[in-house]
């Protein structure tokens, strides 16, 4: 399956290579079209990783299969509380540079249109947290409190009710709600999901930063089949910095150093106002 998809993403190469010989590796347009949609059976190797139990190899997936759903191409998102659960997947596999793309340190509180609930109540408790921004998390709080007392899905007002316990550094309340978002999230995941929540590890991860290593070592692991507890105790044992799981070869090897950049230090080539040539799409796709 590894080999089918990279097989994709050369065969497109080659023809935008001919139909549009001046096109640039920065083009957010371009890459869009090399990579959209080719990624999709990329999924199916998680039951790989998973039975195997190498979590180094699962980060790795997590860590790629995330990074490709938010590649700047596919980021055009003008609000990045959409991205809360993608950045708490950042989180869980180590890839902290993600987190902070997505919600960066001048984050500002936004006012949010047709966004879900729970990422406009997230993102700024999530990011108050991360940060340490007194300003965020002023006002954060309100509404995270606010949420937690309405009628939002069950497993949603635990995660939000465990950012809040984070916040208050009580360990053992942290430990009953992310116990209880594990139990009761919605029955709506996919197998993978089920398996392994990397949001549930995200949020797990998170208390670390949060509350210090010696706080961090009390809160107790969920006791739930979509919590790995044993991919949890391989991440608070191995400090480095999470790698692609599938490598691009050549001649779309260049996709390898654009998915592990810092996409903020990139001079991307924005998309332009005109659209696709119906002849490419069709070759294409």
């Amino acid at each position: 399956m590894d080999e089918i998809y990279t097989q994709e993403v050369v065969r497109r190469f080659y023809i935008i290579e001919k139909e549009c010989p001046d096109w640039d590796h920065y083009s957010l347009k371009y890459l869009w079209l090399l990579l959209d949609n080719s990624h999709d059976p990329f999924e199916y190797v998680f039951d790989k990783c998973f039975a195997r139990q190498n979590w180094q190899e699962l980060n790795n997936f997590f860590y790629q299969h995330n990074r490709l759903n938010i590649f700047p191409p596919f980021f055009q998102s003008e609000d990045p509380s959409w991205h809360f659960l993608n950045a708490l997947t950042a989180i869980a596999v180590g890839d902290y540079q993600t987190m902070e793309y997505i919600f960066p340190a001048n984050m500002k509180i936004r006012k949010h249109n047709n966004i879900y609930p729970l990422y406009k109540v997230g993102d700024i408790m999530l990011a108050g947290l991360w940060y340490q921004n007194t300003a965020l998390l002023s006002a954060a709080l309100p509404k995270a409190k606010k949420y937690i007392a309405g009628k939002w899905p069950k497993w949603e007002r635990a995660a939000i009710a465990y950012l809040l316990a984070l916040y208050e550094h009580d360990i053992a309340a942290a430990g009953e709600y992310l116990e209880n978002a594990c139990k009761i999230m919605h029955t709506d995941l996919n197998d993978n999901d089920k398996k392994v929540f990397s949001v549930a590890h995200g949020l797990y991860q998170l208390a670390e930063k949060v509350l210090g290593k010696e706080e961090f070592q009390k809160l107790s692991m969920p006791e739930y089949k979509t919590f790995s507890r044993d991919y949890a105790k391989w991440r608070n044992t191995c400090f480095d910095s999470p790698q692609l799981y599938i490598h691009f070869p050549e001649p779309v090897s260049f996709i390898n150093d654009l998915l592990t950049a810092d996409w903020n230090a990139i001079l991307w080539k924005p998309y332009e106002s005109y659209g696709y040539p119906m002849e490419l799409i069709n070759m294409l796709f």
